[in-house]
């Protein structure tokens, strides 16, 4: 008897805790579904989704600025007037108004021609302004050349390389406050003097630049015709030869007879040699 209760305990509290884990399950399982009727039977809030407001010029925020072009303007321009002095005012007063100069003026005549050449400096936005302006009234150009340079290129290339120079040369000078030996401080400043140069000759270059571009060139070259009197008559030209050949032969005798003491001499110089020679030759014949 004793074995069969030692052996039916153990199965028996199996039982129980196997019933009780059921409940407790069952119990859970229940509370859920209640918790998750509850739930449903509620109103659920209506949830309100605001869209984040497009940004405005956002391409041009994130991309880089765009650079300036730089562009250097240059032209000739020749031509005739038929009134060379109201041309060459017209011309000048209308660079003076643009806000321009003349940096070079020169004026020459040529066989039945006058000519004006002028060299102008005229702020880049006036220059086709200016064009217009000098255009006016002219029908053919004789030459007209206009040439547009870009240097954005160069432009940004020289900055970038003036920065980086600078940098570079904030770089040595604290290194040679920290330097110890003399051979240190010789060795930094000779970079020193080299970067100095380099960075003053960029700086030069870039003032060129500037001021290419800010300034354009315009050379204007404009010429007046001048009639020339003109003879065909060969009769006249015949008797304007012989007086001059005449005149001419006058003032030859003239200028002999004020070298004639020099003439005599000459004269008796060669009869005095000529008869040395005759004398010789005849001592040797004797």
């Amino acid at each position: 008897m004793k074995n069969i209760l030692s052996t039916l305990t153990p199965l028996l509290l199996i039982i129980l805790l196997f019933s009780c884990g059921v409940d407790k399950r069952e119990s859970y399982r229940t509370d859920f579904s209640e918790a998750s009727a509850s739930y449903d039977e509620q109103e659920i809030p209506a949830i309100t989704v605001q869209k984040a407001p497009k940004p405005e010029n956002i391409e041009g925020e994130v991309s880089e600025k765009k650079i300036e072009r730089k562009l250097i303007k240059t032209g000739n321009i020749e031509f005739e007037t038929e009134n060379l002095s109201e041309t060459n005012t017209r011309i000048i007063s209308s660079v003076k108004k643009l806000g321009g100069y003349i940096s070079n003026e020169n004026e020459y005549n040529n066989y039945g021609q006058t000519t004006i050449n002028l060299t102008v400096r005229i702020p880049s936005e006036n220059f086709d302004v200016l064009l217009n302006e000098v255009s006016k009234g002219v029908t053919d150009f004789d030459n007209k050349n206009i040439d547009v340079k870009d240097v954005t290129e160069e432009f940004v290339d020289v900055q970038a390389r003036i920065k980086t120079k600078k940098e570079l040369e904030t770089r040595y000078l604290q290194i040679l406050e920290k330097a110890k030996t003399v051979k240190e401080i010789i060795e930094i400043e000779r970079e020193l003097g080299n970067l100095r140069a380099d960075i003053e000759s960029f700086e030069g270059r870039l003032k060129y630049l500037k001021n290419q571009v800010s300034f354009s060139t315009l050379d204007i070259s404009f010429y007046e015709l001048v009639a020339v009197e003109k003879d065909n008559k060969f009769g006249q030209k015949f008797i304007d030869g012989f007086a001059s050949g005449w005149e001419n032969l006058i003032w030859f005798f003239l200028g002999l007879t004020n070298i004639w003491p020099f003439i005599l001499l000459i004269v008796v110089l060669i009869w005095f040699i000529r008869k040395r020679i005759i004398t010789r030759r005849n001592r040797k014949k004797a």
